[in-house]
């Protein structure tokens, strides 16, 4: 068991940050209706390839977008072909390269050093934040 929650700990801290890169990269915007946190709104980074189909692809900020609260549980959580349709056909390099992304990912027969991950997420914050 403790092993779990050695793995567990830097996975989600590894999700948190790829979250926190991903709403920095959209300039804390919603991709969908463009609210915006200045104007008083809450962002979320919402995974594009959910954590239940790959949790692997969970700790990639290129898996993650910004969409306000709203969007998020009443656009993007309950429809979720709709959602998927208006992503691929808004943001087709995206999509292609999140599927590319995806393969390399899945494919990996190694496990994912969710320790090292984060190293590497927390260096890409940084980048971001300057």
């Amino acid at each position: 068991m403790k092993q779990k929650k050695k793995i567990k700990k830097p996975f989600k801290k590894c999700i948190e940050i790829a979250k926190q890169i991903a709403k920095e990269r959209d300039g804390y915007k919603c991709l969908k209706c463009g609210r915006t946190k200045e104007q008083g709104w809450q962002i979320h980074g919402s995974h594009i390839i959910g954590v239940g189909a790959s949790p692997r692809m969970a700790v990639y900020p290129l898996n993650i977008k910004a969409l306000c609260a709203n969007c998020h549980t009443s656009f993007w959580h309950s429809n979720p072909t709709k959602s998927g349709l208006w992503f691929t056909k808004k943001y087709p390099e995206w999509a292609k390269d999140l599927e590319k992304l995806r393969f390399k990912v899945e494919g990996d027969l190694k496990k994912t050093n969710y320790e090292k991950k984060l190293v590497e997420l927390k260096e890409e914050l940084k980048t971001l934040i300057k």
